[in-house]
């Protein structure tokens, strides 16, 4: 193979690796920025509960549960999606991450095993 299909193949290579490495970081992202979003509208949602309300009075008829006792509900469970989705996709990230660094590692021992690309052409293809 020519070294120029070669030089082709790795820099094509190096930009899924790190297209992918990229996409990892934004995952975790993500999953920071939507827990503080889930965190914040479930204490907004929670401060917006009103003793008055049919739902909350329904609540506390039938199943004893008042405006106070519901906002401490929704503000646990707001606290617990945004910990849960947060930690998912914050792991989902890492290990998408971790996918491309191991391509880019793939990569690196290829280059510089091959026996086809001169000095110059190895620094060239990793750059």
């Amino acid at each position: 193979m020519a070294p120029a299909r070669l030089m082709k193949r790795y820099r094509n290579g190096y930009r899924t690796g790190k297209l992918i490495n990229a996409f990892g970081i934004l995952c975790q992202a993500v999953g920071i920025l939507l827990g503080i979003v889930l965190f914040i509208g479930g204490m907004s949602l929670a401060q917006n509960i009103q003793p008055d309300q049919p739902a909350v009075q329904w609540l506390a008829n039938n199943a004893g549960i008042n405006a106070s006792d519901l906002r401490g509900i929704l503000i646990g469970i707001g606290t617990l999606l945004a910990v849960v989705l947060s930690l998912v996709l914050w792991l989902a990230g890492m290990v998408i991450s971790a996918i491309g660094q191991v391509l880019k590692a793939v990569l690196d021992t290829a280059v510089f095993t091959s026996p086809l690309l001169s000095d110059d052409e190895k620094l060239r293809a990793i750059s």
